[in-house]
This record gives structure tokens, sequence and C-alpha cells, in this order.
């Protein structure tokens, strides 16, 4: 039987987890499928109605943010081609 890795689990993970966050402030949050460094597209609302903003999102998971080398962070930002927001989220520390 196959085994799923662990990044795959942590990075599922920090997608609901910022899925959770924009929804408290009440935006809608879509996934992105197949994803080209963007993962997660959020539209932003105000007062429950639409506006016409939005950004991307690129989620980066990780076990411990302090092993997470800053070329690989670098390495994200500059392949991004269109305005994003970039979140690494730390499993341990449950928070990004």
């Amino acid at each position: 039987m196959p085994k799923r890795p662990r990044s795959h689990e942590i990075e599922e993970f920090s997608r609901g987890r910022l899925r959770d966050l924009f929804g408290r402030l009440g935006w809608v949050v879509w996934d992105l499928h197949p994803d080209y460094g963007e993962d997660l597209l959020v539209r932003i609302f105000t007062n429950g109605a639409a506006t016409h903003y939005s950004f991307f999102v690129q989620a980066k998971a990780t076990d411990h943010i302090d092993r997470y080398q800053e070329e690989e962070f670098a390495h994200a930002v500059e392949n991004q081609y269109v305005p994003a927001d970039v979140d690494i989220y730390e499993d341990s520390d449950d928070g990004f």
C-alpha cells in the first residue's frame, strides 16, 4: 500500500487553516486545481457584500519553521508571476 507523505498531510492542514482564517473575515476561498504556484484564490467581502478585490495565496507547510530554508522561501516568492500572499504554516506551532 502507498504511504501518504507527511508533506501532503501538513499542506492540506495548512490550506484548511487558511480557509478558516479567511472565512472568519467573511471572505470566500477557492482551491485552485491545477495550481501553478497559487494554491488559493480569496475574494474579499465587506459587510456581506462582494467587493472587486481578490488575491492569490501560495500556501507552504513545514513541521519546523526554523528548518525552512531562506532559499526555499525566496524561491517560492520569486516564482510568483501575479501578486500573491505567501503563507508558511508551521505544524508544530499551529500557526503561520
